[in-house]
């Protein structure tokens, strides 16, 4: 019996392997009906045997956020919106009533000022950097 590893001998050079010289004759088995590809049962099967469903993957997908307005990602529209946020949060501090966690409201107002002193911070780095 023929060894089927005989083509894969590399010291024979690599046109022997893509041409080789096997004098079998090789040919797929016969069917009754022809094998038509499916790309949506092999995309299916595929998403079931890469993606299967962990806690790690749920997690990951619960932290994605989902934009409804992409214009949010442009940095000026972001920092106005921090600021009209921020506006806000300081006229409902003034409004809330005894009921209100003003505590919680003005946090937040804190973190929005935090968050445009990073801002700032940060066009200044690239305003340095730009420079040099």
């Amino acid at each position: 019996m023929a060894d089927p590893l005989k083509i894969l001998s590399f010291d024979r050079g690599i046109e022997q392997i893509f041409q080789g010289d096997l004098k079998e004759d090789v040919r797929l088995p016969d069917r009754q009906r022809p094998l038509l590809p499916s790309e949506s049962r092999v995309n299916q099967h595929l998403d079931k045997v890469i993606r299967t469903p962990n806690l790690e993957l749920n997690l990951l997908e619960s932290l994605q956020t989902k934009l409804q307005d992409k214009s949010i990602l442009i940095p000026a529209v972001y920092r106005s919106l921090i600021g009209r946020s921020q506006k806000s949060l300081r006229e409902a501090i003034k409004k809330a009533g005894p009921w209100t966690n003003k505590k919680a409201l003005q946090e937040a107002a804190e973190l929005l000022e935090a968050e445009e002193d990073l801002m700032d911070l940060l066009i200044t780095y690239q305003n340095t950097l730009h420079k040099a």
